[in-house]
């Protein structure tokens, strides 16, 4: 009988070490296909900063809007001011 029962715990042991295991391989990809792109938008324009227009700027993110596109929650713009 204990003989039974070491088999039994056994079996037990193997099954708990391979579902940690495929638990192990397959965590990585379950996190990956869970976390959705967001596009980056870079929005480049030429001058200085006091130059730039925040009216530009709202006007584009309202285009995008129009698109369905929502500044900070399903698209990122990154502006970017150079100098002339």
């Amino acid at each position: 009988m204990p003989s039974r029962d070491r088999g039994a715990i056994g079996m037990r042991r193997r099954e708990l070490i391979t579902l940690l295991a495929v638990t192990a391989v397959m965590w990585p990809r379950a996190t990956r296909a869970q976390q959705p792109r967001v596009p980056v938008i870079g929005f480049l324009t030429v001058g200085s900063p006091e130059d730039s227009t925040p009216e530009l700027a709202a006007a584009f993110a309202k285009g995008l809007a129009e698109l369905g596109y929502l500044v900070g929650n399903n698209v990122t713009i990154v502006m970017d001011v150079r100098l002339r």
